[in-house]
């Protein structure tokens, strides 16, 4: 005997979150032998964002039961049978954290339609519930209302019950799902969402993207922020988040690209790194008056100074300052420790030329500056990367004037005519630390090509 199951909620998290409506269908092996609906008072306002995705509002659970006046009903219909539903550790996790709150242990053997599905149909490009029975031509009535979506599942699961393979992989998948039920609830969501590379984005349930982050398999990723948080800011986190909206990008480099430059957008609450850049310390370098090539250390570059490479302090930028000033011979009053007329500590003990006190010419002392600046700087003016995207369509990233990015995907067919990149890819500040992001990808193999505005030439990258 089966109990099909499926649940709506005023949230992503069991702990923090209530159940609004359940659906169960009771099925014995051969036909459904039993159908139970019904909306549930959750004792707490319904997000609006859950409120448009399911179509549950609060006027509508106003009088209905509240859980504990269904609890009975709902464990004579569930008893004895095993309890069967599409990403089974949300519908049971909600369930039995409900039945907790009454001092009640709700325990049942679980069987997951969507693990079951992966096994026995294989190749799928997708395996959410609304994907799946797409592909399967099982219509679904009432899509994110409780009785539409168990019906579609109880269609779903009578096909998996006749396969020949079942038995097999249900006793497979069992020792598995139960185990896992012990361990986290996942939300619905987090099925839906896509297995390759890409960026995502957390939101609450006021709407709000609280955290940014890129993978490899976004899937997977998100993921660990329900079963992995082990620290007070991440349980937090995770009781926060309703609702996943995920970009694909086919291409880890992007992500990485795209991340910094969404941190830096919307100052996402639980993304620390990258979020304030004002707490950074940059190394910068300008001309002075005099003709010298200098460098210093600052918090807020200025238009005149070129931004070279940033650090999470201060003392960790003066650090490297110091290993420059050392390989290149550089002169204190030029590399931020003094003002330039002043001899510099390294003139004192004459490890310094006397660029601080003009014995040093410009240009003598410019190559060797110079040096470092080609080490720190990117190798051309202004040029586009090019990676590969889908079949037919690329992704753009520009950096230009040292401190200005862009990026986009297009068709491979903008590569025809390079002259039309610029107005294609305007630039933009990119905030946080994306320019070195793209310095570093710029310097590894990868891309596809790289392009230079100034010349229009394309070279292929080096394997």
């Amino acid at each position: 005997m089966y109990a099909i199951i499926d649940i709506e909620t005023t949230g992503g998290n069991a702990r923090s979150g209530r159940i609004t409506e359940v659906a169960i269908i009771v099925h014995d092996g051969m036909e459904i032998t039993q159908k139970f609906s019904t909306l549930i008072n959750p004792e707490m306002p319904i997000p609006p964002y859950i409120q448009s995705f399911t179509g549950i509002s609060d006027r509508m659970v106003a009088k209905a039961p509240k859980f504990f006046e269904v609890a009975a009903e709902i464990v004579k219909l569930t008893e004895d049978k095993i309890f069967v539903a599409h990403n089974v550790n949300f519908d049971f996790g909600f369930i039995r954290e409900e039945f907790a709150r009454l001092g009640y242990q709700y325990r049942r053997d679980l069987i997951c339609t969507v693990k079951l599905s992966r096994r026995l149909v294989p190749g799928l490009p997708s395996y959410s519930l609304g994907n799946l029975c797409h592909s399967l031509g099982i219509d679904i009535k009432d899509r994110h209302r409780a009785l539409g979506d168990a019906e579609a599942t109880a269609i779903l699961f009578d096909r998996l019950l006749r396969a020949p393979d079942f038995q097999q992989a249900s006793e497979a998948l069992s020792k598995k799902t139960i185990s896992m039920q012990t361990k986290d609830d996942m939300p619905q969501f987090v099925s839906d969402l896509p297995e390759e590379s890409g960026v995502y984005y957390l939101e609450n349930d006021l709407g709000e993207v609280i955290y940014v982050g890129k993978a490899k398999n976004i899937r997977q990723r998100v993921k660990t922020h329900f079963s992995g948080a082990n620290t007070k800011k991440a349980r937090e986190m995770s009781r926060q988040i309703v609702h996943v909206h995920a970009h694909v990008l086919h291409s880890e480099a992007m992500a990485l690209v795209m991340e910094s430059m969404e941190i830096a957008r919307l100052m996402p609450r639980f993304n620390v790194s990258g979020k304030k850049p004002s707490n950074r310390s940059y190394m910068v370098s300008e001309m002075t008056k005099e003709g010298y090539l200098k460098f210093d250390i600052t918090r807020i570059p200025q238009e005149s100074q070129t931004i070279l490479a940033g650090y999470s302090s201060a003392q960790k930028a003066s650090q490297q300052m110091d290993t420059y000033i050392n390989t290149y011979s550089l002169c204190g009053a030029y590399s931020g420790v003094n003002d330039p007329g002043e001899a510099c500590f390294r003139k004192m003990v004459h490890a310094c030329l006397g660029a601080c006190t003009g014995e040093e010419l410009a240009d003598t002392y410019n190559r060797r500056a110079n040096a470092l600046l080609r080490r720190l700087l990117f190798h051309d003016d202004d040029f586009v990367l090019v990676y590969p995207a889908s079949a037919g369509e690329i992704w753009l990233l520009r950096a230009g004037n040292h401190r200005m990015v862009s990026m986009r995907r297009a068709s491979a067919e903008v590569l025809e005519n390079p002259t039309e990149l610029p107005d294609l890819l305007p630039l933009k500040e990119p905030g946080n630390n994306t320019l070195f992001i793209i310095k570093s990808l710029e310097e590894k193999p990868g891309y596809l090509f790289k392009i230079s505005l100034s010349k229009y030439s394309l070279f292929p990258t080096l394997h």
